[in-house]
């Protein structure tokens, strides 16, 4: 630069997230309640700047040009919220691509026992040491390295002898510099057993497997390096703690809204992934989140713990998606819901096990249209794996049964179509189950989908059937029809067709799985909303 004898200088930039919220130095830094966040999301244009500009002028005065050295382009935070609807003041923003794609995720910390299953910002806060209701924690050195741009190393496991062969088919898997802070990665060693939540075996499912550089990182402190220190105190503040790992609940309503989105939770149609990898190497599509579960993309919802133990269930997932509160306060950190959810599931009778679930800020193709009749056996991707337009009525646990010996602990039998395939579909075509609720006044009962199974266990209002001849319980797997996309072949190959070679997508009490029609043993019929029900809620 001039008169310093040096020819140039080199700096690092900043740049504030494509968020209009108020700022470190301002009154009311942290506080985003009433902040319009439906100008800034989902915006079709990104967010521009050039520096160090030149500009000419054509001959006849027509034309400028303009030419920059640098220059940035910045997209929008996406939401899967209804933008037309301006009565939603808060909702949930998420990033476009996973920056840490290709590390391999361990979990470490232990305060599984503590965590919230929809507030991932107050799990991932106790991870980096925060306390309820507190606004400061670790330092930011424990968790990233601010002045590094994040390197992940090439993906190893996708060679033709490894277990994720097909992963180079569908996923870039080259070394990657990515604009955001360098994560902290964690130590190799010890690892394996319940010390990392992991076990070695599995390790042969990890994104990277060869070398001596092979990237760990803790799954709570996955997305910390989406923020900064914002203030330059080198303390996590809580208004510093936007971005973070999303709880199970909140990976759900995501799925849910996937097809409004952008860049969806799983930016791929499962038809166009025609195999899914050997043996456990469908992890390559599961997410982990904040609360210690593990969501099975491939399944659509399926989840399971991050288990230490030696089984193909606790193979360590590949993916994480970020999200970020919009329109909440973020000045403090404390455990419970703060985003108004997309989806009302109040209305709940626990007694009775009946219910109500109203659609709130869903819209578009993340809704179908509602049914009167059935809807067909379907897999995964399908559309009618979703909610209808409205919103949908659960019926109690007997299901309009009189016969049933306990309708208040039992919930109703579904054994006897469980015999084949055909007698399954056959069920699920004439509502069967549901016989005695469609002579009532209220028509349309039927068989639900994963997507609303999935809802009613988290309602709590799902229960495990008692034998009382052997005194014990009967672990519940429930009815639906929804089918898995892959097949339990090795390879799995994926197919849009049901039939008998593909497993049901069913929830039990403690979480959402997949399990052979054998397997199937209760029901719970649901109905879908109209539009003058949902309105008179």
């Amino acid at each position: 630069m001039a008169g310093s004898g040096l020819s140039g200088q080199y700096f690092t930039v900043y740049v504030n997230e494509h968020a209009y919220v108020p700022r470190y130095g301002d009154a009311n830094w942290g506080y985003e309640v009433g902040n319009n966040w439906h100008a800034y999301v989902n915006t079709t244009r990104p967010r521009q700047a050039w520096f160090n500009v030149s500009q000419e002028t054509s001959k006849d005065g027509q034309n400028v040009y303009y030419r920059s050295k640098y220059a940035l382009s910045q997209r929008s935070i996406q939401t899967y919220y209804n933008m037309g609807n301006n009565t939603v003041a808060t909702a949930l923003g998420l990033e476009h691509v996973n920056e840490s794609f290709g590390m391999n995720i361990r979990w470490t910390k232990d305060i599984i026992a503590n965590l919230d299953p929809d507030n991932g910002r107050y799990n991932v806060w106790l991870g980096v040491n925060g306390t309820d209701g507190g606004s400061e924690a670790d330092n930011w050195s424990s968790v990233v390295k601010l002045n590094t741009s994040q390197i992940v190393n090439e993906i190893t496991n996708s060679k033709t002898n490894g277990q994720m062969q097909y992963a180079q088919d569908y996923f870039n898997t080259a070394e990657k510099t990515w604009n955001v802070p360098m994560q902290n990665t964690i130590a190799g060693n010890n690892l394996n057993g319940t010390s990392g939540r992991y076990n070695g075996k599995a390790s042969t499912y990890d994104p990277q497997m060869n070398g001596n550089n092979i990237q760990y990182i803790e799954a709570l402190q996955a997305c910390m390096n989406r923020n900064r220190d914002e203030n330059g105190n080198g303390v996590i503040d809580a208004a510093e703690l936007k971005w973070y790992l999303p709880a199970s609940g909140k990976y759900a309503r995501i799925i849910l809204g996937r097809r409004t989105l952008s860049n969806p939770l799983m930016n791929y149609q499962q038809s166009t992934l025609k195999y899914a990898c050997t043996n456990g190497g469908n992890t390559i599509y599961h997410f982990i989140a904040s609360d210690n579960v593990i969501v099975w993309a491939d399944e659509g919802m399926s989840s399971s713990n991050f288990y230490g133990q030696d089984n193909q269930y606790s193979y360590a997932p590949w993916q994480i998606r970020c999200i970020r509160n919009l329109g909440t306060n973020l000045t403090s950190v404390s455990r419970g819901e703060k985003v108004t959810p997309a989806y009302d599931d109040k209305t709940k009778n626990t007694t009775t096990g009946s219910g109500v679930v109203k659609v709130n800020a869903y819209y578009g193709a993340a809704l179908r249209d509602p049914v009167t009749t059935y809807l067909p056996m379907h897999k995964s991707n399908s559309p009618y794996n979703a909610l209808g337009r409205y919103g949908f009525e659960i019926a109690e646990v007997d299901n309009g049964n009189t016969n049933n010996p306990n309708p208040s602990t039992n919930e109703a039998s579904a054994t006897a179509y469980r015999t084949s395939y055909d007698t399954y579909n056959d069920a699920v075509i004439k509502a069967t189950p549901c016989s005695k609720l469609n002579q009532g006044t209220k028509k349309g009962w039927r068989i639900p989908n994963q997507a609303e199974a999935v809802i009613m266990r988290r309602m709590g209002i799902l229960r495990d059937n008692f034998d009382a001849n052997e005194d014990k319980t009967i672990t519940s797997n429930f009815m639906t029809c929804t089918q898995e996309y892959y097949s339990n072949a090795t390879p799995a190959v994926g197919s849009d067709t049901p039939g008998s070679a593909y497993r049901i997508l069913t929830v039990r009490t403690a979480l959402a799985t997949a399990q052979p029609i054998g397997a199937i043993n209760v029901v719970r019929c649901v109905r879908d909303l109209t539009a003058e029900e949902a309105a008179g809620l």
